[in-house]
């Protein structure tokens, strides 16, 4: 049984993108794992930008192992490389101004499987979009954690992410200029591409209204 906080579990979320282009230049960015819910099937995935991805030939994941007891084994992991035609595993979002590619994860999983080498990672899920109600509810400004792999860094010997804090510089229930965005103010730097910003207020949370929560 996992013994994990919730800020532990969502180190898991993530993982390090190492790509490689055609003419042997080197790239890292960021992956989140999401469970794209859709009727009673559930499609395991890594998201992440476009442009991680694109024009690369190799690409690389790198997962922690579950030990016997459902916990992460944090030295012993699992690498999956692709050689060849990285970019073309990928499904692009057809809309060109939405930065965002995803790739089905089952074939990956069901090799580790396969070799004895179950993963500990965890997803998020259609369930962690806030819906229109709880927009309203938001401020102008939030608190938001980042997860990913900026400039490339990270904990190679335990492959663990880089956890940076922030806030949303424009209101989430605006449209910042007319587009389905907003902005945050946080340290990224290149490699932080794909990282997930999250809202993740542990033991509660005042709302606009100052109710406490």
């Amino acid at each position: 049984m996992c013994a994990l906080s919730i800020l532990e579990q969502l180190c898991f979320s993530t993982t390090r993108i190492e790509t490689e282009d055609s003419a042997g230049r080197k790239f890292s960015g960021t992956g989140f794992f999401y469970n794209l819910i859709i009727g009673d099937k559930t499609i395991p995935l890594i998201v992440t930008n476009k442009h991680v991805v694109q024009n690369m030939k190799k690409g690389l994941f790198r997962l922690t192992k579950s030990n016997s007891n459902g916990n992460p084994d944090y030295t012993n992991h699992f690498t999956r490389s692709y050689d060849t035609d990285f970019e073309k595993m990928w499904y692009f979002h057809p809309d060109a101004n939405v930065d965002l590619c995803v790739l089905p994860i089952n074939p990956l999983l069901e090799t580790a499987n396969k070799m004895g080498s179950p993963l500990f990672y965890r997803c998020l899920d259609n369930s962690l979009i806030p819906s229109k109600t709880q927009i309203t509810d938001l401020d102008a400004t939030e608190d938001i954690i980042m997860i990913g792999y900026p400039n490339g860094l990270w904990d190679s010997v335990n492959n663990m992410p880089i956890v940076r804090r922030g806030i949303t510089a424009t209101s989430v229930g605006i449209d910042y200029e007319g587009r389905k965005e907003f902005l945050i103010d946080a340290a990224c730097f290149p490699g932080s591409s794909g990282s997930p910003v999250l809202i993740c207020d542990v033991g509660g949370y005042t709302d606009k209204k100052g109710n406490l929560n």
